[in-house]
């Protein structure tokens, strides 16, 4: 899952701080701004940027040049970049993550990723998983291109399970299988929320503007809970990627820190290996795609059945160009996609197209296998 002129760099993120990361929906006086886990925009923003900071870069001269691109109707800020001495092998660097880790006192963290969608859990603790029938049912759409719907045999009153799992039980989900309540993971084990109230100040007045009040959720971790991320520079130019990672840098909004460090060695991605059956491929980090629901890599005629939770906004602000990222929905991590024939190597094994969404890190899926139900 490493392209073969890239090397992975992992990181392990530890908050310094309550952390608070914006939903992509408006929010203004007497509202709640949502917040929740970090995307991975969010993510390569700000590792991207502490690492310009620490190579000494002209932020102030490249913001006036990039509004002056823009105005002129021209793109191109990997080359704004580069023309201010930016370090090449950063401009080219893929991201990946953030996934929440577990930091267990005397064993290896462990790594968590999202329940996939088509997973179900019983109160007593037994598992199963919906895949799609061989045929589809007397009354459903006859196009070649209909999907089939998913099947799942078992207990009826089986739930989707909200949480995390293990590399354990997501090798078992890869494989075909299902997890254990061993490998699973609920969300408050991992954070909370911390309700905060705030005032809003009159930039004239420098004093509280009357009846402007806001709330604000911030991320709370657990003391044995941190971040996972990985930086994939260019193999020529890794070392040099790698002097300017770690230490403290400012994440997310409200002013708020973490400091990464740079590990001796990369987690194991689970792989479905060589198991018997139909390639599946299942997000690892939401997907954004031109239409929400299909994966701009897999061909349509492929996809058999699609599970997948509802579709999120997505937004934040474009610092270089000073002005709000359109509003997009991405498909959620856990969105798990069956095929009916392997589709090619995808070197970045992201299932986006768009460049500059794959160096953010977003749609990046992990393979497996599937059986009929």
């Amino acid at each position: 899952m490493t392209p073969p002129d890239r090397v992975r760099i992992g990181l392990g993120i530890e908050a310094l701080d309550l952390l608070f990361f914006r939903g992509g929906r408006p929010f203004g006086p007497a509202t709640r701004a949502e917040g929740g886990l970090p995307q991975p925009q969010t993510l390569a923003g700000a590792l991207r940027t502490a690492a310009l900071a620490a190579h000494g870069f002209d932020f102030a001269g490249w913001s006036r040049r990039v509004r002056e691109a823009s105005a002129q109707g021209k793109g191109g800020l990997a080359g704004l970049l580069e023309e201010f001495g930016a370090p090449t092998g950063l401009v080219g660097s893929l991201f990946r993550g953030p996934w929440l880790m577990e930091q267990a006192g005397g064993s290896a963290p462990s790594l968590l990723l999202p329940v996939p969608a088509n997973l179900y859990r019983t109160e007593a603790g037994r598992w199963a998983r919906s895949d799609p029938l061989p045929e589809a049912p007397p009354g459903w759409e006859s196009r070649p291109s209909a999907r089939r719907p998913l099947w799942r045999r078992g207990d009826p009153s089986a739930k989707r399970p909200e949480g995390f799992l293990r590399p354990a039980g997501m090798n078992a989900y890869l494989r075909g299988g299902v997890p254990t309540d061993a490998d699973w993971v609920r969300p408050a084990e991992l954070y909370d929320f911390d309700s905060r109230t705030g005032l809003e100040i009159d930039p004239q007045t420098l004093a509280g503007a009357e009846g402007q009040l806001y709330a604000t959720r911030m991320l709370a971790l657990r003391r044995h809970v941190c971040f996972y991320a990985e930086i994939l520079p260019p193999t020529s130019h890794a070392d040099a990627v790698r002097c300017l990672l770690g230490g403290p840098f400012p994440w997310g909004g409200e002013g708020r820190y973490a400091v990464a460090r740079v590990l001796d060695h990369c987690v194991e991605w689970p792989d479905g290996g060589d198991a018997e059956g139909l390639p599946l491929r299942v997000l690892a980090s939401p997907g954004l795609y031109r239409i929400a629901s299909l994966p701009d890599r897999i061909a349509e005629e492929y996809l058999v059945a699609v599970a997948s939770g509802r579709a999120f906004a997505v937004s934040g602000w474009d610092v270089a160009r000073n002005a709000p990222r359109p509003t997009r929905f991405a498909a959620p991590a856990g969105a798990a996609y069956f095929l009916d024939a392997d589709v090619s190597e995808v070197e970045t094994s992201s299932l986006c197209t768009d460049p500059d969404l794959v160096a953010e890190g977003w749609g990046f899926a992990l393979k497996g296998a599937w059986r009929h139900a």
